[in-house]
């Protein structure tokens, strides 16, 4: 989300108070369709996923978080075709597979699924504004050095969505970072903290 508040300022306020910006592995339009390929999920996530997605935060958020996690915290390469439409069993089953026993799968994500009925609005709010935004346009007004740190080689996104990013800004770098899935200001802390230390400096 951090990204999109960032896309959504600059939009409304431009650079005149700022001096750098770090996009956070993001894409400035999140949902794909026959031209735009860059978005959620590699490139996977469409329309009608998000009205699904929508549909199941408010009637089943257990189904949609599991989904989410599984894309989130799990390593998924550009080509897996996402079954949008598999069993929660089996997705669960995926997500404990794929970390190797590092976490007590059904336990976390039933902490996760605990929320309240007012959470679950402000959740459908947030993935609603976020999925129907489009700042592709406004990358190229960023005029200021931008950093770009992504997860390489990807899981939610991936280096070709970023590469387009560094493409667009005028003044951009990219920073990598490898072997990771977006958790990787937990997993890799150090290496996420150079970057920002190296970047402002």
């Amino acid at each position: 989300m951090g990204s999109m508040v960032l896309f959504s300022y600059l939009r409304q306020f431009e650079t005149a108070r700022v001096e750098k910006v770090i996009i956070g592995d993001m894409t400035p339009k999140i949902v794909n369709d026959d031209e735009w390929k860059l978005g959620l999920y590699q490139g996977w996530y469409k329309q009608n996923n998000l009205e699904e997605d929508l549909f199941n935060i408010v009637k089943d958020y257990e189904k949609f978080n599991i989904f989410f996690s599984c894309q989130l915290i799990t390593k998924n390469r550009t080509e897996d075709f996402r079954d949008f439409k598999m069993d929660m069993t089996d997705l669960l089953e995926i997500i404990q597979d794929r970390l190797g026993g590092q976490m007590n799968v059904s336990e976390n994500l039933h902490a996760l699924n605990a929320i309240t009925e007012e959470q679950k609005k402000i959740r459908y709010d947030y993935w609603k504004t976020m999925s129907e935004a489009d700042f592709r346009i406004d990358l190229t007004k960023i005029d200021v050095p931008a950093g770009i740190v992504y997860a390489d080689p990807g899981v939610i996104y991936y280096p070709a969505t970023a590469e387009y990013m560094a493409e667009q800004i005028p003044n951009a770098v990219m920073l990598p970072m490898k072997d990771c899935t977006p958790m990787c200001v937990s997993e890799k802390s150090n290496d996420y903290v150079q970057y920002i230390v190296s970047f402002c400096k």
